[in-house]
């Protein structure tokens, strides 16, 4: 009873989690709660419920829905914001004032994959003679796309960027063949567009 959106989401954008907390009858349940502990790696936002009241106190969200007939439900909306990169498991678990013949589906988990969302930064340029070029080293690995896309790539002074590889080795590394480089002449390297491998522009 329990979807994440969206998912993947990208570090440091919000993830919205919502639960539907159901009663499938015949008779009412009194006293619903749903209790949410929020795992590391997520930084709270908001909670918004279609019925009762909601708390939270650190990284516990507890929403006390109140009363659900028969063949009623209420919706749970949490929204936190991605921190850490990889795996996110947040568990929901719902508890009533009865006895529960069922309590196997009285929880749930949703996992949810954090994407990169920091861009690659240029670390250095270094050209280099015979033949003329540049050698463009970046804080991490980079698609090898965006990479060997010459217009991602732009130098002044009239110098035309010929093509671009990633290195074989070095996947942070990308070799730029261009045409005459002047001996002593400082040129200017503007890159746009370059993205790491988790398509972070």
């Amino acid at each position: 009873f329990g979807a994440d959106s969206p998912d993947p989401v990208r570090q440091n954008d919000n993830l919205t989690y919502t639960v539907t907390v159901g009663n499938t009858g015949p008779g009412t349940a009194t006293g619903v709660a749903l209790t949410a502990v929020l795992p590391p790696g997520v930084e709270y936002v908001s909670v918004v419920t279609s019925q009762g009241s909601r708390t939270r106190v650190g990284d516990t969200v507890r929403c006390e829905l109140g009363d659900l007939a028969g063949g009623k439900a209420a919706t749970v909306t949490i929204v936190v914001k991605a921190k850490d990169v990889g795996l996110v498991t947040n568990t929901f678990s719902v508890t009533r004032g009865e006895a529960d013949a069922n309590p196997r589906n009285n929880s749930t988990r949703v996992t949810t994959t954090v994407l990169d969302g920091v861009p690659p930064a240029l670390i250095s340029a270094v050209s280099r003679r015979n033949p003329d070029g540049i050698e463009v080293r970046f804080s991490e690995p980079v698609s090898p796309a965006s990479a060997t896309d010459p217009a991602h790539f732009k130098i002044d002074g009239g110098v035309q960027v010929v093509q671009a590889t990633r290195d074989s080795v070095d996947p942070a590394k990308v070799l730029i063949s261009t045409t005459r480089l002047t001996p002593g002449q400082v040129y200017t390297l503007t890159v746009n567009g370059v993205q790491d491998l988790a398509a972070s522009p």
